[in-house]
């Protein structure tokens, strides 16, 4: 009988052997025409999608006393059907959807199960107080707190930053982003608010400012908090922009309208590169 190693192996062995480190998705989507081009384009995705298929895995050997690739293959429809049943959110049942369906290198489509849509209203994290978040002292932390608003930086990017990429200049204050979603760099505004509080933490150290974030600190929420206080620095007078200039909110938003070049700093501050993200996740209600 063939030995093929355990399957924590062979997921990592599998996805491993996907990277395509170094290539632009944006490029492979073009040469491959379709907006799911082959391979892996970021660790940071292969760390979730490796995640994600683990505990996949985890469940099935439990269940069903699976041992390989192929064996896990035929579980696929059940365990999205029992996370959906579980009442996940969208986005997680879609990042699990999406990892597995990586690892065969098949589109989410072939499983046979409908998979929940990401609707705005469907959206829980970060909308008002959680459970978690009574571990956490905003008191105790006011100056962590201060800069996650003033900046809105990811958990990992903030527990990354050091004096030295902290920029300060006549025309405001930066933060400098290295190896973000994606892995790519970006220099990121800080808000009016928060200038003077961040400038302070500017220095020729090396050695990170935070470190390690409590996993009870809702960075999210405070991403939020930035976007919009960005939004607000940035945005023109609406019934003074021209309809190219406008970025107008259909389905449940229907009537909201934004300033489409407002929304694309807020967006390139944040690390995306989708209005329409900014807009869903981070501003309105």
């Amino acid at each position: 009988m063939a030995k093929h190693g355990s399957l924590v192996y062979q997921i990592n062995r599998e996805l491993q052997s996907q990277l395509r480190i170094g290539e632009e998705k944006r490029e492979a989507k073009a040469a491959e025409h379709t907006n799911h081009p082959k391979g892996i384009f970021s660790y940071r995705t292969l760390e979730v999608y490796t995640e994600q298929c683990c505990r996949f895995a985890r469940w099935a050997k439990k269940e069903h006393g699976c041992r390989t690739l192929d064996d896990l293959r035929q579980c696929v429809p059940e365990y999205l059907e029992r996370e959906i049943d579980r009442g996940l959110s969208a986005w997680t049942v879609r990042t699990e959807a999406a990892a597995i369906s990586k690892l065969y290198q098949v589109p989410t489509t072939s499983w046979g199960v409908e998979l929940p849509s990401r609707m705005r209203e469907n959206i829980t994290r970060s909308r008002g107080a959680a459970a978690r978040d009574a571990h956490f002292s905003e008191t105790q932390n006011a100056d962590l707190v201060a800069f996650l608003r003033g900046t809105g930086l990811r958990r990992s990017e903030a527990e990354s930053v050091t004096p030295c990429n902290i920029h300060v200049s006549p025309q405001g204050v930066s933060v400098a982003v290295y190896g973000g979603k994606g892995g790519k760099d970006r220099l990121v505004t800080v808000t009016e608010a928060a200038r003077s509080l961040v400038a302070g933490m500017a220095g020729p150290g090396t050695a990170p400012i935070w470190g390690k974030i409590e996993s009870s600190c809702d960075v999210h929420s405070y991403r939020r908090e930035y976007a919009a206080a960005r939004y607000e620095e940035l945005a023109r007078d609406i019934s003074t922009l021209t309809p190219s200039e406008k970025y107008i909110c259909r389905g449940s938003r229907r009537g909201e309208v934004y300033d489409r070049a407002a929304l694309a700093e807020v967006s390139q501050d944040l690390g995306h590169n989708r209005l329409e993200v900014v807009v869903t996740n981070y501003l309105g209600k």
